[in-house]
């Protein structure tokens, strides 16, 4: 005769709550989650029930880590740097430069925004800024950063608790809007600008050629008016008109206001 049993007890389950909002902090190791139970409670645990439970744990953050992001309209930009590592610019003086890529694109209308500099200071970010605000005819209440040196001195786990590169904090506090920090770890978070970096590598530059900066520059200019006027595969619809209905229902940030201050 066969019964029903009640599953038994399992001990990890009283530390849930605590090994869950570590896990949130940071991917933690089996070995380091049970290091802080046995710290935290005093207890010895055993490292097997850890390890299945961090596994599973890990495995539901990433799926709901997948899920697509959206933002409101007007409400968010996201920006990054791309490498282009087997590429060189010879400026009028005949110097060699690396080549590198500032990328912006807004969250609700994939509107995207490229520019090839030769430099990543925090001086040419600002520049770079100031052209995709203009190239937009506005910009969005906040603007999320992975945390590029540029942007952020020092960062700790609470991005409230950072400390900003001061240059830039004033920037956005001119413009006000807010600067947002990619939380390490979360890589889907900036899933839309890391996908743009990926598009630019992958559709823009291969076979391209040019013969200076300005005129790659060109060239990028006259691709996103190619890219931004085709439907979007994530949206199902236009990149500029979903722009324009922003700019109609005044929830994008004019920059004429500030170009005229």
């Amino acid at each position: 005769k066969y019964t029903y049993k009640k599953p038994r007890h399992k001990v990890i389950e009283d530390y849930a709550d605590f090994i869950n909002e570590k896990l949130k902090e940071a991917p933690y190791s089996a070995v380091r989650i049970k290091e802080l139970l046995e710290e935290h409670f005093n207890i010895k645990i055993c490292y097997t029930s850890v390890q299945q439970y961090v596994r599973k744990e890990k495995t539901e953050l990433n799926r709901n880590a997948t899920v697509r992001f959206e933002t409101l309209p007007g409400e968010q930009g996201q920006v990054d740097w791309g490498f282009f590592e087997n590429y060189r610019v010879i400026d009028e003086q005949g110097i060699e430069h690396k080549l590198y890529c500032f990328l912006m694109i807004l969250g609700y209308s994939r509107m995207r925004y490229i520019e090839f500099v030769t430099d990543m200071t925090t001086e040419t970010l600002i520049r770079c800024h100031l052209n995709a605000f203009n190239y937009f005819g506005g910009y969005p209440n906040e603007i999320l950063y992975d945390n590029m040196k540029q942007v952020v001195i020092k960062r700790l786990l609470r991005a409230k608790d950072s400390t900003l590169n001061k240059t830039f904090e004033d920037f956005a506090s001119f413009f006000k809007f807010k600067v947002l920090l990619a939380r390490p770890y979360r890589g889907q978070t900036k899933g839309k600008i890391e996908r743009t970096v990926r598009y630019v590598r992958e559709n823009f530059m291969v076979g391209i050629k040019f013969n200076s900066l300005l005129d790659l520059n060109k060239k990028a200019m006259s691709w996103l008016e190619k890219i931004n006027s085709k439907t979007h595969m994530g949206t199902n619809e236009i990149p500029k008109v979903r722009l324009l209905e922003e700019h109609l229902n005044k929830v994008t940030r004019p920059y004429y206001i500030e170009q005229n201050s």
